[in-house]
Formats: C-alpha cells, sequence, structure tokens
C-alpha cells in the first residue's frame, strides 16, 4: 500500500485536452482494496465532477467491485449490483457522476489491455452511462510498489494515456 504521504494523481494527454485528478486519499483506499485482492484482479468505479470547462474529470471517491463481481489471477467483470440506486443517490445528494473505472493488474504493469479499451469504448458509447469520455485508472505492481496509469476514452477516438504531472499543475 503507498505511504500516508502519497501525492494526488493529476496527468493530462499530451494536448491538455482532457484531464484526471485523483486526491492521495482515495488512492490509499484503491490500493487498499488491491491489497485485500492478493493475487486476483480487483476493479470499481470512480464518481466526481468536472471542472467548468469540462477538460477535467475530478474524481471524489471511488467504490469497490460489487459483490456480484467475478476475478481471477488475469481477469475481472465487474458487477452492477446495487450501482444504479448507489449512483443515483450521489447525484441527488452531492451532484457526482460516474466518472469511469479503476482496475488492479496484480504483479503487472499500470496499461490498458485490449479487453479494458473494448470495454470502456463500449462505454463511451453507451447511451446508459451518458459518460461519452470515460476514465480508466489502472493499477499496477505488488503490495507496498504500486503504479496507477490513467486513460481516457473519447468517444469512438483511440484511447489516450493522461501523463502524470508532478506538480499537480497543467503543463
Amino acid at each position: 500500500m503507498p505511504p500516508d504521504g502519497t501525492s494526488d494523481f493529476f496527468g493530462e494527454t499530451e494536448d491538455g485536452t482532457f484531464g484526471i485528478r485523483i486526491p492521495a486519499e482515495v488512492l490509499v483506499q484503491i490500493s487498499g482494496w488491491c491489497q485485500e485482492a492478493k493475487n486476483c484482479e480487483t476493479g470499481g468505479i470512480l464518481v466526481g465532477s468536472y471542472t467548468r470547462r469540462h477538460t477535467v474529470a475530478e474524481v471524489v471517491e471511488a467504490l469497490p467491485a460489487t459483490p456480484d463481481s467475478k476475478a481471477g489471477r488475469i481477469w475481472f467483470f465487474r458487477g452492477v449490483a446495487g450501482l444504479n440506486r448507489l449512483l443515483n443517490r450521489y447525484w441527488k445528494r452531492k451532484r457526482l457522476y460516474y466518472l469511469g473505472e479503476w482496475h488492479f493488474h496484480p504483479s503487472g504493469r499500470p496499461t490498458s489491455s485490449p479487453r479494458d479499451c473494448a470495454q470502456m469504448q463500449e462505454i463511451a458509447q453507451c447511451d446508459q452511462y451518458a459518460c461519452p469520455e470515460p476514465v480508466l485508472l489502472v493499477i499496477g505492481g505488488t503490495s507496498g510498489s504500486w503504479t496507477f496509469g490513467a486513460f481516457v476514452f473519447p468517444g469512438s477516438s483511440p484511447c489516450a494515456e493522461l501523463i502524470r504531472r508532478r506538480d499537480g499543475a497543467k503543463a
């Protein structure tokens, strides 16, 4: 698990069109779920809002895998049990949206697999999600040395990596 001093994650596309900001406490929480999963993949969803110009997804909370999720050493299927009700509650109480997904690759790299990309592009094109540019946070590595990678999936366009900026400010 990352140390308590883990910094916020801010990443943006090379051209600055899209960005993501994830607070350190959310990264620590996700790392805990990865720790609990041991050698199996796991994942969940990211909830938050967008900046006024709609260029940066600001993650406020991450949610763990639902009870109906299925996982193995090199695969994960995120279930849906209770998510609609929960997301409706986030919207009504806090005006927070579904922003995308987080996913753990145990002992792996923080990159999106072809299956991850296909699923995220389906989400981008599905009206039910109402999320035309979903983001994916991928956690890789082993306990104590997690690494994070982030990607955006703008509709039918290819995914783009959200390159981490160390200072948390736009380049």
